[in-house]
């Protein structure tokens, strides 16, 4: 399945601040450089609660919110999985019936 590029670019700015250790204002690290995605996907993560900024342009990661933003998105992706198997057996019951 293909994952969105906005999907990637979260996954990538997420990863950059795990990886840095930046899980509170005192070790919260720049992210200078970023392309274009991944500046919006800072800013989509920044306005969810999710990476919060530090002075100067530092950035961290909300450990608790980020959880809850993936387990929300989790159940979203498995609501649309669980929809799409519901259309896909009515287009099936729909074609048996049309025979």
């Amino acid at each position: 399945m293909a994952v969105p590029v906005s999907a990637k670019a979260e996954h990538r700015v997420t990863r950059e601040l795990i990886a840095a250790g930046a899980d509170g204002p005192m070790t919260a690290q720049p992210l200078d450089g970023l392309s274009f995605a991944r500046g919006r996907a800072l800013h989509r993560l920044v306005r969810a609660g999710v990476v919060r900024e530090a002075q100067g342009g530092r950035y961290w990661l909300d450990g608790a919110a980020y959880e809850r933003w993936r387990a929300a998105r989790v159940q979203r992706v498995m609501w649309v999985l669980v929809m799409m198997g519901v259309l896909f057996v009515v287009l099936i019951v729909l074609r048996m019936m049309g025979r």
